[in-house]
């Protein structure tokens, strides 16, 4: 894989992920931060093969973009672009490369190269899952996060307990249950025991449902009743509420244009400590969910333009698989697979098609149609960023999802946090102090002084959108055991999600600061903050 970058550097002497990790600068939260994956263009899913778009983040700023299509002669074939946006801003501008020469399936590791530039590419996004891309030779088109999987199942088979991010730094208890209802094209949900900025002890929202991906949105009226009958009204917008497959509720509520981004889960199962325990829809013996993304083949992460893995999933058991390789006479071209996986099966397999005949950039939407099969392929998981794949004809190759943007920074902070896993979502706010530098990893988790302080420290390793951390943990001096694969995610707005078990999600923050004048004493990171590691 190459891009042409966006930092003054030749296409022709870097690869992808050096040039994206030295250009990259701090991230933070964008204005719309899109969902990674295969993105389609609006008003040409009409059954026949097509093509699109696979943005790829890794909840920084910078980001890969890979365009699927069609020559004029019909052969299909993809280009890349990498960039990374300026801060703050939900703009894409990049330039997309075509390459040739690189590896072969069934043959050596290849050495590829750039074959030319086809122009500039702009993507503005405006929600997570809804954006505008101008491409070469092309007048801009809406594009929208394809989707391939029902989020509603997840979303409505149970309540859901959130807090929002502001309260978890303040320390406060904000807790609000949503019981969420999807029919007839209509969203519609209420809420109990809002507190403080979110409003009326009842609420009920009702609109519109659009599809957002993975999720869900809607935008219209709310009416909150309080206590003793007094009744308000107003705009709101639900935006891209997802929950995943571990039970982790994920969401931003826009009332009167003031933004609570809601962090929780599903609440189902016994009651335990006052609460009940997070659901788990995860399919059956499957602990980990494959990250979507870019994935690369181990050993040929060489700094030349290579082949990859597109993997697409949306945390249920259908999944799309892209593979941007190169024909025998040298040529791009893009392969993909669809399928479900069976329950409680960690791999993936389908038979890998190509295509012929779609839309050509500049030309009309046109309608493509299939050209080969070539056979079946397979991934077996082992973790959310490794795994095997076995191409047709090829022998097994291990894969891991690719590595292109430098986010140790988040790593090395301090979060406030609330326990999400296990049985409980109710927990106390407790403190996580942060420390990954030089391959070494500590965990402070607890107050100074407090009885259930312990330590972690072992040693990390990047592994896609986080780290992951192998070690001994010790609590109030004395040894408590080793722990292994401790996952961290941060996304770019400073948000934490911890998984000590693999799959289930341990506990939930914000990155903060002391503030003796906030409540509670402390105050989210800025950007700067969050961009450089802590002192």
């Amino acid at each position: 894989m190459r891009s042409a970058p966006s930092c003054g550097l030749s296409a022709s002497n870097l690869f992808l992920a050096g040039v994206l990790a030295a250009c990259a600068a701090p991230a933070w939260a964008q204005t719309a931060e899109p969902e990674p994956g295969m993105w389609s263009f609006d008003g040409e899913l009409d059954g026949r093969p097509g093509r699109s778009l696979h943005i790829d983040t890794q909840a920084g700023r910078a980001m890969a973009v890979s365009y699927l299509g069609y020559r004029a002669d019909g052969s299909s074939f993809f280009l890349q672009a990498g960039a990374t946006r300026p801060e703050g801003s939900s703009t894409f501008d990049g330039t997309l490369s075509e390459f040739r020469n690189g590896p072969v399936i069934g043959g050596g590791a290849g050495q590829g190269e750039t074959a030319a530039s086809a122009g500039p590419v702009k993507i503005v996004f405006d929600t997570p899952t809804s954006a505008t891309v101008a491409l070469p030779g092309n007048t801009p088109r809406r594009i929208s996060r394809y989707r391939y999987e029902d989020p509603a199942p997840r979303l409505t088979a149970f309540p859901i307990g959130v807090r929002s991010y502001a309260a978890v730094a303040a320390g406060s208890s904000d807790r609000m249950e949503l019981s969420v209802k999807l029919q007839n094209g209509q969203f519609s949900m209420e809420t109990a025991n809002p507190q403080a900025r979110l409003g009326f002890p009842r609420c009920s929202y009702t609109g519109p449902l659009q599809p957002a991906g993975s999720g869900v949105s809607s935008e219209r009226t709310y009416i909150c009743t309080a206590e003793d009958g007094g009744q308000t009204s107003g705009a709101y917008r639900a935006e891209h509420f997802v929950m995943q497959a571990d039970g982790l509720f994920r969401g931003t509520l826009w009332r009167n244009g003031e933004r609570a981004d809601l962090f929780g889960g599903c609440l189902g199962g016994a009651v335990m400590l006052g609460w009940p325990s997070l659901c788990n829809f995860g399919r059956s013996g499957v602990k980990t969910e494959p990250e979507p993304g870019i994935w690369g083949f181990e050993g040929e992460v060489n700094g030349r333009p290579g082949r990859s893995l597109q993997i697409d999933t949306q945390q249920g058991q259908a999944m799309v698989v892209t593979y941007v390789g190169y024909r025998p006479d040298g040529s791009a071209l893009f392969l993909q697979a669809g399928g479900f996986r069976p329950a409680g099966d960690t791999a993936f397999s389908a038979n890998l098609h190509e295509y012929r005949n779609g839309p050509v950039l500049g030309g009309s939407a046109g309608n493509g149609e299939p050209a080969a099969d070539l056979g079946p392929v397979r991934i077996t998981f082992d973790s959310a960023t490794t795994g095997t794949v076995i191409l047709p004809g090829d022998v097994p190759r291990r894969i891991a999802r690719f590595q292109y943007e430098d986010l140790t920074a988040r790593f090395n902070q301090t979060y406030r946090v609330r326990h999400i896993g296990g049985s409980s979502v109710d927990g106390v706010a407790t403190r996580y102090v942060l420390s990954a530098r030089d391959g070494q990893f500590q965990l402070v988790r607890g107050e100074d002084g407090s009885s259930s302080s312990c330590t972690f420290s072992g040693t990390y390793r990047a592994a896609g959108r986080g780290i992951e951390s192998s070690g001994t943990q010790t609590c109030n001096g004395i040894l408590a055991g080793t722990y292994s694969d401790f996952r961290f995610e941060v996304d770019a707005g400073g948000h934490l999600v911890s998984y000590l078990t693999p799959g289930r999600p341990l506990d939930t923050g914000l990155c903060v600061r002391p503030d003796t004048s906030a409540a509670g004493g402390y105050r989210a990171c800025s950007a700067e903050e969050l961009g450089r590691p802590a002192p």
